[in-house]
Parts: structure tokens; sequence; C-alpha cells
């Protein structure tokens, strides 16, 4: 055999070692798998400020309360970007603070263990009975939730798992409380609390009465002390909840011209900075 032949024979036989410790060791590293969930881990990391995109799914066939809806963040604060069954609304306020307690108590959403094998609907996760799903920078993460018994539950994570799990944490106490798609929406008046209000002007027909802070105290227009219980009521405007959300156009162009009228009170809040709350 000729020396030239050999050499492409040598070449070829190192050519083949060199792949197949290549594969192995790929093999041994696992190549890019993601590790598998297990008991103790929580595997939903998204900071609530971080999330941009949210959606909710409720399916409770006790009730009958099915429905979707996909919220949007929005200058630090939750709105409604689509609304279940595509109902349009007037107001596309969300309820902020629930929403990110729901996101804050997913974080802390811990496995427990993993569920006996079986299908999807001995769990109640052919159709969730609860899915939220959302979207950071860095990515978009899911959690479905089956049949809950107190502080845990049925779990199934796409994408991270296709095991389904026993989950424990806060959020199923969350979940409970968010009795329908409404509870999500913002149902105080007020975009600010209280304490940033700074000043309050209370009008009926072509009267008024003004309020404004003056340090530690309150004053009218010409900084006299008043001697009106004026934190009291700015509370109970602040804090006064909405009890039905009217989205039919026509019944809200109805009730607004109706209270557009000379014997009904309007409550002007303004902050700091003279901006209307």
């Amino acid at each position: 055999m000729s020396s030239h032949v050999m050499r492409n024979l040598r070449w070829g036989f190192c050519g083949c070692l060199t792949l197949a410790a290549l594969a192995a060791l790929s093999a041994c590293t696992g190549g890019s798998a993601k590790p598998e969930l297990e008991a103790g881990q929580t595997p939903i990391k998204a900071t609530p400020s971080e999330v941009t995109e949210l959606q909710i799914s409720k399916n409770d066939p006790t009730h009958g309360d099915h429905w979707t809806a996909s919220f949007a963040r929005e200058k630090g604060l939750w709105t409604i970007r689509s609304a279940p069954d595509g109902k349009v609304l007037l107001d596309d306020r969300a309820n902020t603070p629930l929403l990110d307690h729901l996101l804050d108590s997913l974080n802390s959403l811990e496995i427990k263990k993993e569920a006996l094998h079986g299908p999807l609907t001995s769990f109640g996760l052919d159709n969730p009975r609860f899915a939220v799903r959302g979207r950071t920078n860095a990515g978009g993460f899911e959690a479905r939730f089956g049949d809950l018994g107190g502080a845990e539950g049925y779990t199934l994570f796409p994408g991270l798992s296709e095991k389904v799990f026993v989950s424990e944490g806060s959020i199923f106490r969350v979940m409970s409380a968010v009795v329908d798609f409404e509870t999500l929406r913002k149902r105080d008046f007020s975009l600010a609390p209280a304490d940033d209000t700074d000043e309050i002007e209370v009008s009926l027909g072509a009267k008024s009465i003004y309020y404004q802070r003056d340090g530690a105290q309150w004053s009218d227009r010409k900084h006299h002390k008043v001697k009106d219980n004026v934190n009291s009521f700015l509370n109970s405007v602040t804090s006064a909840e909405i009890q039905r959300f009217v989205d039919d156009e026509a019944e809200n162009d109805a009730l607004v011209k109706k209270l557009n009228t000379d014997s009904t009170y309007s409550v002007l809040l303004k902050d700091r900075h003279g901006n209307p709350t």
C-alpha cells in the first residue's frame, strides 16, 4: 500500500474518532436540553414590574364561569387589551394591585411533588381551571392550574416540563379571589390615593367649595383654615368603589346626560402639580 493511501486512511480514522468524541461529549453534557423541574423549585421567575403583557383564562365548570382576557402594562399600570368574548369596554382600566399581587404570588409558587401519571383530564388540566401567561423582555412564561384543594393543586408549566406537578403557594388563595372577570377591573374612581391629593373642588351648579393643603391642614382659596373634616371626605371619595360598569354606549350616554345637570354634585381632585387625579 502506498504512503499516500496510508495517510488518507490515518486521517479518515482520526476524523471518525474526533466526530465520535464530539458526539459523546454532547451526550454527556445533554446539549442545550433544559433541566427537568423537581420538588422544591419555583418555576416562574418574573418580577411583576417586568411583566409587560398578561393573559388570564378561567374555566369554572361549577359556576359556568368561562373567559379569557389579556392585559398590557402602560406607565406602570395595567390596562385591559381584550375582554371576554370580544366585548368593547368603555373603561379599560384594570385592577393593577390585584394583577401584580397575582404575579407576585406566582413567583413564589413551589413544586411539592410530581403527580401520579394519568391523562390531563384526571387532573382537570385538559381545559385548565385557571391559566396565566405572561411576557417580559426576557421571554414568556405560562402556568396552568387544574383541580385545586386549599393551598395546593395540580399544575402544568408548558415550555418547562410536560409533567404534571402538585404545587403549593398563596396564588391559590389569590385565584379564589378572582370571582369573575369584573374582579380584574379597576373599581375605584381616583387614580391616586388620598395622600397624593392637594386640591379639592366640590361643585353644584354655579356654586363651589374649594380646599387646598396648607402643610398639615386644609384651607380655602384665601388660605384661611377650614373647620370641615376634609380628610374624612377625601378618604370616602378616593375609597369609593364602582358597583356596576356600564359598557353599553347608549345607556352610558343617557346616564351622562342625566348627570350633566345643575342638580348634580361634581368633585374634582388635583395633585400637587395641579393635575386631576
